[in-house]
């Protein structure tokens, strides 16, 4: 499952720099957010699965301490390297290889500790998503990015339907 969100992580960071209209932004990066979540999940109980419970602190706090320092200069330096017209490159020839790179080294150094699902496992697997959830989430929290970017730009007869719809927003 891990190499599976690797996958769609590095697919949508290629969506993102072939994006044309700004409501594919959204949509790829509320996509983008969910594979970002699901490779953190995966990547605390990989470190379950193979490390001591002794040392499993210590290696928890450094995955999540990379996480932090690159949320951050991942922002500011993808800020000031995005102010110039052409920010897309950076999704395509810095992120995507990096994840490309990340990706054989998960594939070579983590070994399967189980053998691989059949068909049938996995679809019972996704059939237990609550994918009426995920989708509702999905719309929420993209539609409250969405309401929130545009209310500084837009007249005061626009306002109320966006001031109405923002409660159906987490």
């Amino acid at each position: 499952m891990l190499l599976l969100a690797y996958v769609a992580w590095i697919g949508l960071v290629i969506g993102l720099g072939c994006i044309k209209k700004p409501v594919q932004l959204f949509v790829i990066r509320a996509f983008l957010n969910i594979a970002t979540g699901a490779m953190g999940t995966l990547i605390n109980i990989t470190i379950s699965d193979f490390v001591s419970l002794e040392r499993r602190g210590k290696y928890q706090g450094l995955q999540g301490a990379s996480v932090a320092v690159g949320g951050i200069i991942g922002t500011v330096g993808g800020a000031a390297l995005g102010m110039h017209d052409k920010w897309r490159w950076l999704y395509l020839f810095v992120e995507a290889p990096m994840a490309v790179i990340g990706l054989i080294l998960v594939w070579f150094f983590v070994p399967a500790k189980v053998p691989l699902p059949t068909f049938w496992e996995t679809g019972r697997a996704f059939g237990r998503i609550d994918w009426a959830g995920v989708i509702t989430l999905t719309g929420a929290f993209t539609m409250g990015v969405i309401l929130l970017s545009e209310a500084g730009r837009v007249r005061l007869t626009d306002t109320i339907p966006m001031v109405c719809s923002l409660p159906l927003s987490p």
